[in-house]
């Protein structure tokens, strides 16, 4: 007995210190070089010995555990698996500062925590299968948990990247009438997404961020067309490919640019309309189910519980 107690223990302990590496990945701030290289060249006559030792626990024991991690992780998972880690996580902005090697740390972690935190549970509660030993069983139960923890961040990004496309969405319309004022006002495209991004224009989101990225691009060579598909097929939204589609055939044919603006945000409001009515039809089959497995069953039980009991009592021969 004192075995089993040392051993889950030591099994919880584990499961905190994975939790605590775990926030350590995924609160990692995106500025960490930048401070780091502002705090060498503050203390030139530092030696390196001296900054290691000054720096947090965090980033000297949990960050480079982390990285190990990662990278074993990433060793044993296919290519076309990590392509596709990374186009999700270039679709969902880079959420806490993800990349491919600490997305898959997390995954490996959190299942281990899962599995480390099921496993002395399954012990103290003695789970037990087909009449074999409390620690066999334990094991086969905790496999299963483990790999549901394994997928949960696969979930997560899922869920940012489509939160992440519906918010470019509703900022589209928005985003092309202002950008339409500003050609009606004179502004060329390039002036008017610059004026789109300037501090004060109470604009912020991913839409904002993504034209950020263009005229990065725009700045350091790339045509503007290019820079505009490559966010195109980046985000694969089709109002938003749409747009830049007709955007690039009217420079080519020499088409207002103010006009193209106008009616392209016409067409993806009516668009939006049509998919919230699309949404608005299907609620009602979407709340049946909840309706006929959740309420309904609680409504009857409650109306006709005292009758059943009442009827159970009458045939058995008993006065309540």
């Amino acid at each position: 007995m004192a075995i089993v107690v040392v051993l889950i223990g030591l099994l919880f302990g584990g499961g905190i210190f994975l939790i605590f590496l775990a926030l350590s990945i995924f609160i990692r701030p995106r500025e960490m070089a930048q401070e780091r290289l502002i705090e060498v060249a503050s203390r030139p006559g530092a030696t390196f010995e001296e900054l290691r030792r000054e720096q947090p626990f965090n980033d000297r024991v949990l960050t480079p555990v982390g990285k190990w991690l990662g990278n074993l992780v990433k060793s044993r998972t296919k290519s076309q698996r990590q392509i596709a880690i990374s186009k999700s996580l270039v679709k969902a902005g880079y959420p806490r500062g993800l990349t491919v090697d600490t997305f898959l740390a997390s995954k490996a972690i959190i299942a281990i925590v899962v599995a480390l935190i099921a496993y002395p549970l399954a012990v103290l509660d003695q789970v037990s299968f087909f009449s074999t030993p409390v620690a066999f069983s334990s094991a086969l139960l905790v496999i299963p948990i483990g790999l549901i923890g394994y997928v949960f961040p696969d979930l997560w990004l899922k869920q940012k990247v489509n939160q992440r496309k519906d918010q470019i969405l509703s900022q589209l319309p928005q985003v092309l009438d202002l950008l339409s004022v500003c050609a009606d006002a004179g502004l060329t495209f390039d002036a008017g997404l610059l004026r789109l991004i300037k501090p004060g224009q109470n604009l912020d989101g991913a839409l904002v961020e993504e034209i950020k990225g263009v005229l990065h691009e725009v700045r350091l060579g790339r045509p503007r067309s290019e820079s505009l598909q490559n966010m195109g097929k980046k985000m694969e939204i089709s109002d938003l490919n749409s747009f830049i589609t007709a955007l690039i055939q009217a420079e080519k044919l020499g088409v207002p640019i103010a006009e193209v603006l106008r009616v392209q945000g016409e067409e993806i409001r009516r668009k939006a309309r049509e998919r919230a009515e699309i949404k608005a039809s299907q609620a009602p089959v979407k709340m049946l189910f909840p309706l006929v497995g959740c309420i309904f069953p609680t409504v009857f039980f409650m109306l006709l519980g005292p009758a059943i009991i009442l009827g159970i009592q009458a045939f058995s021969g008993k006065t309540p």
